[in-house]
């Protein structure tokens, strides 16, 4: 069976999201050790992190969307169904309708 699109997408970028959250750290533990004088390897780290967030908000986006598109279908799905099952609803009340006027009235027992 194969995966949803959107799922597939989700599971990419958090995959990405990870690997883009592992370099940074990597590279801050290795500049922490090393100089921290240097202005390039600062540089590239603050590029890392900054992918880093970039990628953990796509994630969050993509995400959120996937929830509002469930939700979406979820709503369809159950309009759908009250639709289908308006007809029956109906007709049992109909039938309830019937009976209660084809019987006998009920005795009051001396109230008014």
């Amino acid at each position: 069976m194969a995966e949803e699109p959107e799922a597939a997408a989700i599971k990419k970028a958090h995959e990405s999201s990870q690997l883009a959250r592992r370099r940074a750290d990597e590279h801050r533990r290795a500049h922490d050790v090393g100089d921290p004088q240097d202005a390039a390897a600062a540089r590239r780290g603050e590029r890392l992190t900054q992918a880093a967030v970039d990628a953990s908000a796509k994630l969050a986006f993509l995400k959120q969307q996937a929830r509002a598109a469930a939700g979406a279908k979820r709503r369809e799905q159950a309009i759908a169904d009250d639709a289908a099952r308006q007809p029956q609803l109906r007709a049992e009340a109909q039938a309830r309708r019937d009976a209660a006027a084809a019987a006998p009235p009920r005795p009051t027992r001396g109230r008014r």
